[in-house]
């Protein structure tokens, strides 16, 4: 059996496994449907289960179809369309699979990310800049959207991600981003971007104290631009309790208040929440750079590749990353294979 129909069989075993549950479950509902027992909740069920298992199917099938034209071929050269084919459906099986493995209780959650230049600073801007380009793109190819809610300096940034199971899809993003690169006199320099990943929290529980609050506020600096708020205004709000903090610029000052106390409040509902319910490792542990287990991701610039430090995933293709194409190693991260070429993404 060649690579790619041992992909697809590895594929097949994936989804059974997922799909024997359900399976299960319609047999059951469709045997009580079948003797007159059902209740209103088991048809209701019945409709859900029978939709939900239609992606499945159709994936199944496709695959099936793939693997019986692969056999009449034995050893011949594929043509192009029958590999294009069968990585259509190994991609839409990796999605499949991840969508099945959001099972934290904020999963379904939008997520808040906030990324700060560490070592490094003087080197990495554009390199922020670029990380979170990559998110935006990737995000769009998913049906998500990404807006920037914070912004501090050029060393910060605070980004949303819109859409169900958006935190599901990118809190696996949480930790240390090495850069190793090449500085203006030639010497090869390391730095450290963090990602602080967190739930968005609708309809928050708990109301700040004010008593609990620390406000600080400077006139905002940045790149210029279009986009720069002129006359901006940026507030710091610390939650003293929780050491959590955030901070958003406008260019009034209410507004920075305004957003940076949404953003505040999500953050410390979810470390409630999380310590109410024991839920703690749900919430993101502090990241401490100098800790090789907080390492997600080594972008190395002078030898041209990038590595999850993780699942051992590599790229040699840097640009391809940039241009949004992260699905290899935010699949690997959830324990997903995805091994399918480009042209299928």
């Amino acid at each position: 059996m060649n690579h790619l129909g041992t992909k697809i069989m590895e594929a097949l075993q994936g989804l059974d496994k997922v799909y024997a549950p359900i399976k299960a479950e319609l047999g059951a509902l469709e045997h009580k449907i079948t003797a007159g027992r059902q209740s209103v909740e088991d048809l209701q069920r019945y409709g859900e289960l029978d939709f939900a298992c239609r992606p499945f199917l159709e994936v199944v099938e496709g695959l099936i179809f793939v693997q019986e034209l692969m056999k009449e071929a034995g050893d011949k050269v594929f043509n192009r369309e029958l590999v294009l084919e069968a990585e259509r459906y190994l991609a839409k099986t990796s999605d499949i699979l991840l969508q099945h493995s959001f099972s934290q209780p904020y999963d379904s959650h939008n997520a808040v990310l906030t990324l700060e230049i560490g070592q490094g600073k003087g080197g990495l801007e554009r390199v922020l800049r670029d990380l979170i380009g990559a998110y935006d793109k990737f995000t769009a190819r998913k049906g998500l959207s990404l807006d920037e809610v914070e912004v501090g300096d050029s060393y910060d940034r605070t980004i949303r991600v819109i859409g169900r199971n958006s935190y599901g899809l990118f809190r696996t993003e949480h930790g240390v981003h090495r850069f190793i690169y090449y500085v203006a006199d030639g010497k090869k320099q390391t730095g450290f971007i963090t990602v602080t990943v967190v739930p968005e929290i609708e309809n928050p529980e708990i109301v700040l104290n004010e008593k609990d609050l620390r406000y600080e506020f400077l006139k905002a600096t940045g790149p210029g631009g279009q986009h720069n708020h002129k006359n901006a205004t940026a507030a710091r709000i610390t939650h003293r309790p929780s050491g959590l903090s955030a901070i958003a610029r406008s260019r009034s000052r209410a507004q920075s208040i305004a957003s940076a106390k949404a953003v505040l409040t999500s953050r410390v509902q979810q470390l409630s929440t999380s310590s109410r319910d024991g839920l703690l490792e749900s919430f993101p542990p502090r990241i401490d750079p100098s800790y090789g287990s907080c390492r997600t991701r080594t972008y190395d610039f002078t030898g041209n590749f990038i590595r999850d430090d993780r699942s051992e995933v590599l790229s040699t293709d840097i640009d391809a990353f940039f241009k949004g194409i992260i699905d290899p190693f935010i699949y690997a991260a959830h324990g997903i294979p995805f091994s399918v070429g480009l042209n299928s993404l």
